[in-house]
């Protein structure tokens, strides 16, 4: 399995992303396979949709 933090490292040990780039990162209430979001996720999207807007406008 590959994983987001190692992907990152390695992306960058090559110097294969833009000048400027952002990640949002959520964590799984439950890592189980499955269509959508967890009820949890699903109640605070609006929430982190404006946080991930309001990063690119900073």
């Amino acid at each position: 399995m590959i994983s987001l933090d190692n992907l990152l490292i390695v992306t960058e040990a090559f110097k294969a992303f833009p000048d400027d780039v952002r990640v949002v990162e959520i964590e799984p209430a439950d890592e189980g396979w499955g269509e959508g979001f967890s009820p949890v996720i699903e109640n605070k999207l609006t929430e982190i949709e404006e946080a991930v807007w309001s990063s690119t406008r900073s």
